[in-house]
């Protein structure tokens, strides 16, 4: 498994944190708008991932999607928590705090 890990600073991760539990739409910003997005790029065969934070009507969510040179090869169900670990087939994402 190719694994990349990404290291926010904990007032990032607290900051998404707190919108994706707050349940509600993000007023400023449009359905399906994308507020953040954090890529991970592997080095093999031209795959990277994104982990983005997308608004919609019932709040915030984590849309985690594995490309390879460009083309969508992969999503994850949604989730609603930044930190943590995003596993695709061959493919894995930690996102973690650091200082």
């Amino acid at each position: 498994m190719h694994t990349k890990t990404i290291v926010l600073p904990k007032s990032t991760i607290a900051r998404v944190n707190k919108m994706l539990n707050a349940g509600a739409e993000i007023e400023d910003a449009g359905q399906d708008d994308v507020l953040e997005t954090f890529t991970a790029k592997f080095d093999h065969d031209g795959h990277e991932a994104d982990i983005k934070v997308v608004n919609s009507d019932g709040g915030p969510y984590i849309d985690a999607v594995l490309f390879q040179n460009g083309n969508e090869v992969d999503l994850l169900e949604p989730s609603y928590r930044l930190d943590g670990e995003y596993a695709f087939d061959e493919f894995k994402v930690i996102i973690k705090a650091g200082k």
